[in-house]
């Protein structure tokens, strides 16, 4: 039984996503964080570039960091708001809940 190019190309495709999958996944503790980093540098990316052109470099770095910690920290904020909201309801309802 002779099988074709094109049979053995696809196996070896899915072969090669599932050895890509699990070592995505064995080595999550490490990806993850690195994806999340780059993911933010091509964010601010243009930002930056943008900043160069009329300030020094190190001052677009910081300028840039400050953003992201504010940005952080809105996000944080944001965060906090709605756990106090939540908690507010929850301990509105649950007593409501009980007598029903």
């Amino acid at each position: 039984m002779r099988v074709s190019a094109k049979t053995i190309q696809i196996l070896l495709t899915i072969i090669a996503t599932i050895l890509a999958i699990a070592a995505l996944k064995a080595t999550s503790a490490i990806t993850i964080p690195l994806a999340f980093a780059f993911f933010i540098a091509v964010l601010v990316h243009p930002l930056q570039r943008w900043l160069n052109r009329y300030v020094p470099h190190w001052l677009s770095l910081v300028i840039v960091m400050l953003v992201l910690a504010g940005v952080v920290g809105l996000a944080i904020g944001a965060l906090l708001l709605s756990a106090e909201i939540v908690e507010r309801d929850i301990s509105y309802t649950i007593p409501v809940l009980r007598l029903v």
